[in-house]
C-alpha cells in the first residue's frame, strides 16, 4: 500500500544500475510506483547487487549478500558525483540506509557526509536506517512485521 503519493511529495531514487533486465524491471517497477529515477545512472556491463534470505524454521533470518561488483558501490565517486551529491541539498528529507554505508567506499561515504550536511544546513531532514531488526522470540517475528 503506497502511503505517500509522488503528487504530495515527489520521491526519487538515487542509485546506479547495471544494463541487464534486472535493473530494467527495478526501474520500471519504482517508475510504476510513481518513485522518480532521474537521479539513477546505469553502468554498462554490470549487475545490480544480489541478497538472499533464508528463513529458518525457528523464526531466524540468515542473509547472504553478493554485491562486490555492484555499480551502486561506484555511487558518488564515478563521473556523476560531484552533480549528485549537490542535488542531495535540494530535497526536504533523505534516507539514507546501513546499506548504503555498507557499500560504499571512504570516499564515497565521505562525499555522502558533505551532502547529507549541506542538506541539513538547508532544513533538510535526514532518515538513517540502521537495518538493524531484533527478533522477538515470544512471537518469532520481526518487529517490523518481517
Amino acid at each position: 500500500m503506497r502511503y505517500l503519493k509522488s503528487a504530495d511529495a515527489p520521491i526519487e531514487y538515487l542509485t546506479i544500475l547495471g544494463d541487464d533486465p534486472f535493473s530494467s524491471e527495478m526501474l520500471a517497477m519504482s517508475q510504476a510506483e510513481g518513485v522518480g529515477t532521474e537521479l539513477v545512472t546505469r553502468r554498462e556491463s554490470t549487475l545490480p547487487g544480489l541478497y538472499a534470505i533464508r528463513a529458518h524454521t525457528a523464526g531466524e533470518r540468515s542473509f547472504h549478500y553478493w554485491r562486490s561488483k555492484s555499480p551502486a558501490r561506484k555511487l558518488l565517486t564515478d563521473a556523476d558525483a560531484a552533480a549528485l551529491a549537490a542535488s542531495l541539498a535540494y530535497f526536504y528529507l533523505l534516507y539514507v540506509s546501513g546499506i548504503t554505508l555498507a557499500i560504499l567506499g571512504a570516499a564515497g561515504r565521505d562525499r555522502l557526509f558533505e551532502a547529507l550536511a549541506r542538506a541539513r544546513a538547508r532544513g533538510a531532514i535526514i532518515a538513517f536506517d540502521s537495518n538493524y531488526r531484533p527478533v522477538c522470540r515470544r512471537m518469532k517475528t520481526r518487529h517490523d512485521g518481517r
